[in-house]
């Protein structure tokens, strides 16, 4: 007995004469079953599922299961599996016709989609590479609006942007005011790992485009982080420098104050206050330049 599954569309020879075929499961996460052509046990059945005259996805009826054998179908080895990619489908698709050699076996099989609030934005990605991610986004109906466009390596946060870069190309096809593209430079230094399958998140929400990879030498990667973790200390060192020179600023006030020295001489002990801070700085500055380009030799 072939395994029974909890949905199941009933087979229909009439409609195609010469196949034995099933379609175990049509769900928005999984299409699977199997077909077979009677008397061609060498013969490859080419699965589609449509809407309407568009091809949504296929697949070939090649794979191998052990209740079709032992059911004495062939070799057993004509099922099939389709994990749909949800961006070919629009909104207005509640319903799909499955098709086996290009014959229709099954027609309005309902499919129950949920779909995002991303109905209403239009969304290209031209380019992703380890060097940029570029695209546009454009919500409908708001000519002004300016969408947050992130790549994300699963849970983490690669590159991030706002859609409000003006193109031309955008204007003459009388898309807004044209300031809707996106220029995103990945951070190697967030790079869980140094190949990434990466999604594409406009306002938080999995856009309706295709994966990308990004890829980057391990080497490459470590000298981001090492140069991030340095940045950080530096910003660290910088504002304590400030607040170090708030601090100095009060104490030299309120010392003349107490001495009642005039203005002049506070303004005097101020300026060689901060002019010592500011060579400070600079030597600061020149410590990481000098760390920075020297850091991949050590």
């Amino acid at each position: 007995m072939l395994k029974k599954f909890a949905k199941k569309i009933v087979n229909n020879r009439d409609v195609l004469e010469g196949y034995r075929y099933h379609f175990d499961m049509v769900s928005p996460d999984l299409i699977s079953g199997w077909a077979f052509k009677v008397g061609s046990e060498n013969h490859t059945p080419a699965i589609e599922v449509r809407s309407g005259k568009t091809v949504l996805w296929t697949a070939e009826a090649n794979t191998f299961r052990e209740d079709l054998l032992q059911a004495g179908f062939g070799s057993g080895q004509y099922g099939f599996s389709i994990v749909p990619n949800l961006s070919a489908v629009s909104s207005s698709v509640t319903s799909v016709d499955l098709y086996i050699d290009g014959h229709c076996v099954h027609k309005g099989v309902p499919l129950e989609v949920a779909f995002s609030g991303l109905e209403r934005y239009q969304v290209s990605l031209d380019e992703a590479s380890v060097d940029e991610i570029r695209g546009w986004v454009f919500k409908e109906g708001e000519q002004n609006y300016r969408a947050k466009v992130e790549a994300r390596c699963g849970d983490v946060v690669v590159a991030s942007g706002l859609a409000g870069d003006f193109r031309q190309d955008l204007l003459d096809a009388n898309i807004g005011d044209g300031h809707y593209a996106f220029s995103l430079i990945p951070r190697l230094d967030k790079f869980p790992s140094a190949e990434c399958e990466c999604r594409l998140f406009i306002d938080g929400e999995k856009a309706k485009v295709e994966p990308f990879s990004l890829s980057a030498d391990p080497d490459v990667i470590a000298e981001a982080l090492h140069k991030a973790k340095f940045a950080d200390e530096i910003t660290d060192f910088t504002h304590n420098v400030d607040a170090t020179l708030v601090k100095l600023k009060q104490d030299v006030i309120a010392i003349n104050h107490a001495a009642e020295n005039d203005d002049f001489a506070v303004s005097g002990q101020l300026q060689v206050a901060m002019q010592s801070i500011a060579e400070l700085s600079v030597r600061v500055k020149t410590i990481e330049q000098v760390l920075i380009k020297h850091f991949p030799a050590k």
